[in-house]
C-alpha cells in the first residue's frame, strides 16, 4: 500500500461553488484519515480556483468525518441503484 492510491474524490467547480462527491477511501486504509485528508485537499483547490462555498455529497458512513470538517447536514435524500 505504500505507493498505491488509497483515496479519491470528485471535485465540479461552478464560479463560487465547489461540489465534492465520491470520496472513496479503500476498505484496508479506512479509519486512518485519508479521506479527511483527500476532502480537505479538495476544498483547499476549490479555494484556490475562487470557491467561497462547497457542497458534499455523503454516505452515512464518511457524514462525522464531514461534520468535523465543517460541513452541516441541509437535507438528506435517498440513493436507489439498479442491480442489472
Amino acid at each position: 500500500m505504500a505507493d498505491d492510491p488509497v483515496a479519491t474524490a470528485s471535485t465540479l467547480l461552478t464560479d463560487s461553488t465547489a461540489g465534492i462527491y465520491f470520496v472513496c477511501t479503500r476498505p484496508d486504509a479506512r479509519r486512518r484519515g485519508f479521506g479527511a485528508a483527500i476532502t480537505y485537499e479538495a476544498m483547499r483547490h476549490a479555494a484556490r480556483t475562487g470557491a467561497t462555498f462547497a457542497v458534499l455529497g455523503s454516505s452515512p458512513m464518511g457524514q462525522r468525518v464531514y461534520e468535523r470538517l465543517g460541513f452541516r447536514t441541509i437535507f438528506s435524500t435517498r440513493l436507489f441503484e439498479l442491480d442489472a
